[in-house]
């Protein structure tokens, strides 16, 4: 039978000092250089994971996931039958036109999905919050991206908040959710 123990104390009933200690954060210099890049390399980054980005061959293929589309390649089919029935003389030409048509549209479509990607990709980078943090007595500014635990927030008039956080002191508080 194994030991009973106790269950972790939940952090926002802590005080602030129980906390920073239970972290090894010391509250007036912040954390140490070193200390932070080794919580970032063991603990990842300060960010969402995102979706795993769906191969290219997955992506082309749905734009020819459409009632429309199907009907035009049934049309193909409908134009290389009659070709068929009529000796394979000359050019299948309508279903040619109709299989262009239909290579193009999907084309088309994975080129503007592929363009809206890099402008939502470049947004996110120019909307990247950064945090100003106190390390080593000295304050940085850093991507949000970057905080680890332990780390000590200095907010500003303006500020966002990129990680959770504890409020340790404060003058003149005032919040916009």
């Amino acid at each position: 039978m194994m030991p009973a123990t106790d269950p972790p104390i939940d952090p926002s009933i802590q005080s602030a000092q129980a906390l920073a200690a239970a972290l090894g954060t010391d509250l007036a210099s912040g954390l140490g250089t070193a200390e932070a890049a080794r919580r970032l390399a063991d603990q990842g980054r300060n960010e969402l994971p995102s979706a795993p980005q769906q191969p290219i061959w997955r992506r082309v293929l749905a734009h020819f996931q459409d009632p429309l589309i199907y009907l035009l390649l049934g049309a193909v089919l409908i134009a290389l039958l009659a070709w068929g029935i009529d000796g394979f003389n000359g050019w299948p030409v309508d279903a040619l036109v109709i299989g262009l048509v239909v290579a193009f549209n999907g084309a088309l479509g994975y080129a503007q999905e592929a363009k809206a990607a890099d402008a939502v990709a470049a947004l996110a980078r120019m909307t990247e919050a950064s945090s100003a943090v106190l390390r080593e007595g000295q304050v940085l500014h850093l991507p949000s991206a970057e905080l680890v635990r332990g780390d000590v927030l200095v907010l500003a008039e303006g500020d966002a908040v990129g990680a959770d956080a504890r409020l340790i002191e404060a003058a003149s508080l005032h919040m916009q959710e």
